[in-house]
């Protein structure tokens, strides 16, 4: 069941990206690089504590796709340049409204979005 949040000593399942390669082993194999606990910067106080199971798997079969009509040449049709807006939040936070607010004065601008 998905939750927002959970009780105290709830127990809950998520998984973890890093932006940097951590070494670490499965908790079944090594229960002191297995696990981990996660401490508030601020108040210095343990907010929760893990098992290790498995690496999240990546795709190495993504290659980057090469086409006769590249970013440059789209730019220079639109006279404009291409970026991506990633919206993050919490559930119900308002980001898909933010989004279509952005879009609709992109578009008033005479923007192809």
């Amino acid at each position: 069941v998905a939750a927002k949040k959970l009780e105290l000593n709830a127990i809950g399942v998520c998984n973890i990206s890093l932006d940097r390669p951590i070494a670490f082993d499965a908790y079944r194999d090594n229960r002191d690089t297995g696990g981990f606990i996660l401490v508030d910067r601020l108040s210095n106080n343990t907010v929760g504590a893990g098992l290790l199971h498995f690496a999240l798997r990546r795709a190495h079969n993504i290659h980057l796709q090469h086409v006769d009509v590249n970013k440059q040449a789209r730019a220079a049709l639109k006279n404009q340049h291409g970026c991506v807006l990633w919206f993050t939040g919490l559930s119900g936070a308002g980001k898909s409204s933010i989004a279509n607010l952005v879009e609709k004065k992109l578009h008033a601008l005479g923007h192809h979005t």
